[in-house]
């Protein structure tokens, strides 16, 4: 998935590689570049989405941050299209990912980008069931 360059910048052409970096596994590579603060590789072969899932899922568990924010992107066939992917995606955001309104950010790498969001608080949960949800049916459980 291309979305998966957003989380770690490639090296250079011409930098080097340790063998160790070579083969470790993602999710190991992504823990130790931000407990560093240096970028990461990009894996030798592009994961599926579900690996990329698999290596969010060993991430976060990794970093014993717990999941503050639930995000879903590419909801729409044109951003699908832009991303080449076949469904939408989910994402996890511990807290210390989250900056609140006032908060200052600082530049963590030579290339950081800021995220706007939109969201919306549930304060009930929404009952499973098989018709997908509506407006109307949705809004009750939003603070």
């Amino acid at each position: 998935m291309k979305a998966l360059a957003g989380l770690c910048r490639a090296q250079r052409e011409g930098e080097d590689r340790t063998m160790s970096e070579a083969d470790q596994p993602l999710e190991t590579a992504l823990v130790q570049a931000r407990s560093r603060n240096v970028p990461c590789a990009l894996p030798a072969h592009e994961p599926s989405l579900q690996e990329a899932y698999a290596i969010q899922r060993a991430v976060m568990a990794r970093s014993n941050m717990p999941v503050m924010v639930w995000k879903l992107a590419l909801t729409s066939a044109p951003a699908r299209e832009a991303f080449g992917a076949a469904e939408p995606a989910v994402g996890r955001l511990a807290a210390s990912a989250i900056l609140n309104t006032g908060a200052e950010a600082r530049a963590a790498w030579a290339e950081t980008y800021a995220e706007a969001e939109i969201v919306f608080e549930l304060g009930a949960d929404l009952p499973p069931q098989a018709a997908p949800y509506t407006r109307e049916s949705v809004l009750p459980a939003i603070k």
